[in-house]
């Protein structure tokens, strides 16, 4: 088994450890994603619920206010189904990257067991 042979796989890992992070990462962002848009969403509708029970400019500025809501809703929705996204390519990635290290491996483990038993 050659040097070459050693760094390719000292390199996949690496790479696996990498997409691993990547991953954690996005993870850990997610569900704060999901759970401000659908929060800030809902905060837009009730406020919209209410608004309409009021008069006058209070009734407008509530308006406004759930309307920035709801677009600040909105945004974080996007942001979290784009993320998910994100992750589903990363999970295929990290799949294929694994696939090819175990193969790797296993390659290796022979070559060195095989060296040995002719030794």
């Amino acid at each position: 088994m050659g040097e070459g042979e050693l760094t390719y796989l000292v390199n996949k890992a690496s790479e696996i450890g990498r997409l691993h992070g990547q991953l954690e990462q996005r993870l850990k962002y997610l569900n704060f994603q999901w759970a401000a848009g659908a929060f800030f969403l809902l905060l837009g509708v009730a406020n919209l619920i209410y608004s309409a029970q009021k008069c006058g400019p209070v009734r407008d500025g509530m308006a406004t206010y759930a309307s920035l809501c709801g677009v600040l809703g909105v945004f974080f929705l996007g942001f979290a189904f784009s993320n998910h996204e994100a992750i589903k390519f990363l999970r295929g990635q990290l799949r294929s990257a694994t696939a090819v290290f175990e193969s790797e491996r296993r390659h290796a483990i022979s070559l060195i067991s095989a060296s040995k038993i002719q030794k």
